[in-house]
């Protein structure tokens, strides 16, 4: 789901294939969009057996019909793009609040009184405004995405934001905005990284003494259920990240672990003063 899961995917190793793929990926989007609020809406009094059996099937057929269709990652955001933001509430309000709630805590604590904001695969704006929201006193945000389109959706809600800027970079292959960050965030990106490792350590020579990186993402588990959701999200050029990846983070502090649709994971990183 959320693309991102959510936001900014890295990976897109796969060719680009032909126009004739798109009908289906767009079926199978809607497919899926459709099952997954369908199971996430909770029962009626009546029918609700009924429907969430539909939104199974619609689930399983949209899985299936994107199986057929793989989308490389920046193809995936350019489709998501124009509306991410109207299923985005699915992941941040019904499947991972807990895991919001406490990024918002951290946030909080994190983000000293002008202190200066990364943002790792920033898509369509969604930490700028939980930022806002919040009121959390930041004199400067830079969110980086691959997405030119994700980029555009940002700019159009949050270009009047005057501490706010947004920059099309690509997190593997390009360096990160010069300058020291108080705090680095990144939600729902490390999944479509091959390895999240180099990027973590850029990021970590980018953050200012006693600054600290928040990060958000789906845990690699053992179970059935996770085995089964890795192997959708591989659909998604996307992936479970495993912990062995996680304890090789420089300056790794703390982690706190969410259940959900699939296990998730907020990871916090800090550097000396």
């Amino acid at each position: 789901m959320k693309t991102k899961h959510g936001p900014l995917a890295e990976r897109s190793h796969r060719p680009a294939p032909s126009f004739s793929a798109w009908p289906l990926r767009l079926a199978g989007l809607w497919l899926l969009a459709q099952g997954l609020l369908r199971l996430v809406r909770g029962p009626g009094a009546r029918r609700g057996g009924l429907l969430r059996l539909l939104g199974l099937v619609e689930t399983w057929l949209g899985f299936r019909a994107l199986a057929s269709a793989p989308a490389t990652v920046p193809e995936l955001y350019r489709m998501l793009a124009g509306f991410y933001d109207s299923i985005a509430f699915v992941w941040r309000d019904k499947l991972y609040p807990d895991a919001y709630r406490a990024l918002d805590v951290a946030m909080t604590e994190a983000l000293a009184d002008g202190g200066r904001v990364l943002d790792l695969g920033c898509g369509t704006g969604g930490n700028l405004e939980r930022l806002l929201a919040l009121g959390l006193p930041f004199s400067g945000y830079v969110g980086v995405d691959l997405s030119p389109q994700m980029l555009a959706q940002a700019r159009a809600k949050l270009g009047g934001e005057a501490r706010a800027e947004f920059r099309e970079l690509d997190l593997v292959n390009e360096p990160l905005p010069p300058g020291d960050f108080d705090l680095v965030i990144s939600t729902w990106v490390f999944e479509h990284l091959e390895d999240s490792v180099p990027v973590v350590t850029k990021a970590w020579q980018s953050l200012a003494p006693k600054g600290r990186m928040l990060l958000l993402f789906e845990l690699q588990g053992t179970d059935l259920s996770s085995r089964l959701m890795e192997r959708a999200w591989g659909w998604f050029n996307a992936r479970m990240v495993p912990e062995s990846e996680i304890s090789r983070y420089p300056g790794l502090a703390w982690t706190k672990r969410f259940s959900g649709l699939t296990p998730v994971v907020l990871v916090g990183v800090q550097k000396p003063g």
